[in-house]
Parts: C-alpha cells; structure tokens; sequence
C-alpha cells in the first residue's frame, strides 16, 4: 500500500493502482507496522491499513519525531518501530507510545532517539531506545525501564551489540548493560567495524579488536578511518590511501587527499588532479 497524492489531497492505493483510503489527507506517511501518520485539518493521527484512526494526538504534543539517520534529534517522519512512536511535547519533554496510543513512558527526557547501528546503518532490532536526561545519556526499553544507567557523558555509536560512551572525557566500549568491554581512555572511539575500530590516543590514530588489543600489524596513522568493506581511509605522512585488515596498502598512500568510498568509488586528488578510483585503485573517471 503506497501514498499518493491527488488535487492537492493524499490516500492510499493498492499494487494494483486502486484507492484503498481516499484522497483526504493533507499529508500521509508510510506505512510501518500497521500505521501510517497522516495529517487532515491540522489534526495528526495514525491510521490502520483500513484507514481506522488508531492514535490521535491532540494539542500537547508538539510533533512525532523519529531519528534521523544524518542527526541525533530527529525529524516529523513519525513512523513507529518496534512498537514504539517517540512523542514531544509543547514544553520540549519526550516520550513514548504504544500502538494503542497510550503513553508508556512519560514526557520527562530531553529527548529520546532510536539506535542505529552504524556498520548496517539501520535501527537496532527490539525495544531499546537511547535517552538524554539532565546532560547524561543511557537506554531504556519501551516499558521505561532503565537498561544502560543515565551515567553517560554521551554514547556516540552502537554497533554488534557494543555502545561506544564517554566519562570524563575519555571514550571506552560497553556492552548493552554496561559492562566494560574496552577501559575508557581514549580521547575519540570508533565504532566497531570489522571486528575493530579506530581509536585516537595523544593524537595517534590506532586499530583495535573488539578486546581492545591493539593490532599491531596495521600501524599508526596521523588519520585513520573505520573499515567499511573490507578498507579503510588512512593519512600517513600527509598522504591518503586505504589499507585492508591485514595493513596492506591496497589504494597506494599518495594522495593529496581522499574521500571515503561511496558505494564502490572513492574521489581522489594528486597535483591538483581529481578523478575517481573504485576498490582496486583503477581510475575511473575524471571528476
């Protein structure tokens, strides 16, 4: 079932190109898990697959807010996960409801957002979300109930299960119920790709495995990325290039500079030339 949009109005038609919902709606979103927010004389409500209004949120809620893969804060997309709609009110205060449109954990955080997991790029499977209170962060599940301790100066990844969280500074890795897993004493801390990340002590960029040993064989860098596919972005002596797990140069490091890959290509710069390169070093096209 797919929204559209028809004089200035939006519904719902089926595969087959037929109104399941009528054009009535000054906005509709997708559907996820059964709902789909939509919008009519300036009222916001979530309806069923049979255009039933299920929620309805009245004047004190300010907007339905669901995290933004670009940004921490969120945006008015509104759509549910896993059970869940994070809500806002007037005063700035978030909260969570159910699909019955009761208010399961009250509006009492500075905000709340999904968990992303930064490797797949995609929100994290079950209830757990990330929530801010009096500047310290920490999880709860959708009941409210407290499963990482409000300690955190921030928690800045999650990936493989692990959470990569600042004390006094310093950055370490925890598990979702926060036993240590690598100390914290970093001064920044990937989030673990590949088995490792990227951890920046007195400026030295180093790999670590998800033990916290350092991985000896792929040397210190005056910049280093996380590994995506396989390679990853390394400065050396103020030049770029990528390496593979194993510390091999696989992109030769002699570039003025590099960008990440983007799917399979990477833009590169050497004298003042530009041009593309994919995971083999060839070049590909001028930019």
């Amino acid at each position: 079932m797919a929204g559209v949009q028809k004089n200035g109005k939006y519904g719902y038609i089926d595969p087959k190109g037929e109104i399941v919902i009528p054009f009535q709606f000054d906005f509709s979103g997708q559907f996820s898990e059964g709902l789909a927010q939509v919008i009519k004389d300036g009222k916001t409500s979530y309806i069923n697959k049979k255009g039933s209004e299920v929620i309805s949120l009245d004047d004190s809620y300010d907007i339905a807010v669901n995290e933004d893969y670009s940004g921490e804060y969120g945006f008015a997309n509104g759509h549910l996960t896993n059970g869940v709609l994070i809500v806002q009110n007037t005063e700035g205060r978030y909260g969570l409801l159910n699909k019955q449109g009761q208010l399961v954990v009250p509006l009492e955080y500075d905000y709340i957002v999904q968990l992303i997991d930064s490797e797949k790029m995609i929100e994290r499977e079950g209830d757990i979300v990330k929530v801010k209170k009096n500047n310290k962060y920490g999880l709860i599940n959708s009941s409210g109930e407290v499963v990482l301790p409000l300690e955190y100066e921030d928690i800045t990844s999650f990936s493989d299960k692990l959470l990569v969280v600042k004390i006094n500074g310093k950055y370490g890795l925890v598990d979702e119920k926060g036993r240590v897993v690598i100390d914290l004493k970093y001064d920044e801390l990937g989030a673990i790709s590949s088995n490792m990340a990227v951890a920046v002590k007195d400026e030295d960029y180093k790999f670590i495995n998800r033990c916290g040993v350092e991985e000896q064989g792929l040397g210190v860098y005056e910049y280093a990325g996380s590994f995506i596919d396989g390679l990853a972005l390394v400065r050396k002596g103020g030049k770029y290039g990528f390496i593979n797990n194993k510390g091999q140069a696989v992109i030769s490091i002699i570039y003025d500079f590099a960008s990440e890959f983007n799917g399979d290509l990477a833009l590169v710069e050497k004298g003042g030339a530009r041009h593309y390169v994919n995971k083999r070093g060839e070049k590909i096209a001028e930019h």
